[in-house]
């Protein structure tokens, strides 16, 4: 499970290869299936373009990732392409029609496809001109008439604040686990709920028992009384008599609880991805400067991403 509330690190772009090697491709191929469980649900405006196409559409996907948009092109075909082959495996449930292709160098002729889609992609490509470049291979690749629709992660957000456009993002993904194994899993302990009556709480008493897998991904936590003593406390006792009447005693504050959980990261691996966030009308701005091939029809904010949506011209050569 991956934090919601990265720390976000500014970065100064020098080698662009080494950079997107390292902070994207490797990253992905090492993230793939933890990556693709919290990407299975097609964003509805991209989903109602693909759905708005011609009936015997054939499309690409750039950048598919699992495949979460392959399968909507149900009256045509749909290929999708990625560096990464870690995700294009998990895309095969979605298509058959796959393709390990960077964006900026695709495979494929001129005046082919009838629509193409780069959803979430080209914002991880480290220069300009390799971005340009993306967008140029899309152009040509379209017939004209042809439609192409590119999102990338926006600079104006609501959850978080860029200090530059150029930064490393966390991904933070589960360790496996060093301490079991399929078939010899560590035997947890029980514990049934204390009958707390009329009884003086010791240190070292059981007295909270928690699922933490919402908010850690871990198994039970247990955690215990430390320097806690509530002799010749009424109140306290009063409390404890009505808190026997629920299955588990809930919303004590344990001076350990603090410690326990931050101890808990340490069982996450860290993965920095890099982005280049888009400033409103950078994209656009792009498009119209250097893809004389296309024309903008639409241009929008959509789930924290600018996006473009241009037609090809027709052939003028």
């Amino acid at each position: 499970m991956a934090f919601c509330k990265p720390s976000i690190t500014s970065i100064d772009i020098a080698n662009s290869n080494k950079l997107e090697s390292e902070h994207v491709t490797s990253v992905y191929d090492s993230i793939a299936p933890h990556f693709s469980m919290t990407r299975y649900k097609p964003w509805p405006r991209v989903e109602s373009f693909i759905q708005s196409l011609p009936h015997n559409s054939l499309v690409a996907d750039l950048g598919c990732g699992n495949g979460k948009y392959l399968h909507i092109n149900s009256t045509g075909i749909t290929i999708g392409c990625d560096t990464c082959v870690n995700l294009l495996t998990l895309a095969k449930s979605s298509s058959p029609f796959l393709i390990q292709a960077d964006t900026t160098n695709l495979p494929f002729s001129s005046n082919t496809f009838d629509a193409v889609i780069s959803i979430a992609v080209i914002h991880h490509l480290s220069s300009e001109e390799r971005r340009v470049e993306a967008l140029k291979e899309m152009a040509r690749v379209l017939i004209p008439g042809g439609r192409m629709l590119v999102y990338v992660w926006a600079m104006e957000q609501d959850k978080r604040t860029f200090a530059t456009q150029d930064v490393l993002v966390p991904w933070r993904m589960k360790k496996a686990s060093t301490e079991t194994t399929e078939g010899n899993k560590i035997k947890k302990k029980k514990y049934r709920k204390k009958k707390l009556k009329n009884k003086v709480v010791k240190t070292g008493d059981i007295v909270y028992e928690a699922n933490l897998d919402n908010l850690f991904g871990e198994d039970n936590f247990t955690f215990e009384i430390e320097n806690i003593s509530i002799t010749n406390c009424k109140e306290d006792l009063e409390i404890i008599n009505e808190l026997e009447k629920v299955e588990e005693i809930e919303n004590v504050v344990l001076e350990k609880e603090q410690t326990q959980l931050e101890n808990t990261r340490d069982s996450f691996d860290t993965f920095m991805r890099y982005y280049h966030v888009f400033r409103e009308n950078e994209l656009r701005e792009l498009v119209d400067k250097f893809v004389s091939e296309v024309r903008v029809i639409d241009s929008y904010y959509d789930h924290e991403n600018w996006c473009v949506m241009a037609v090809k011209l027709a052939d003028t050569s």
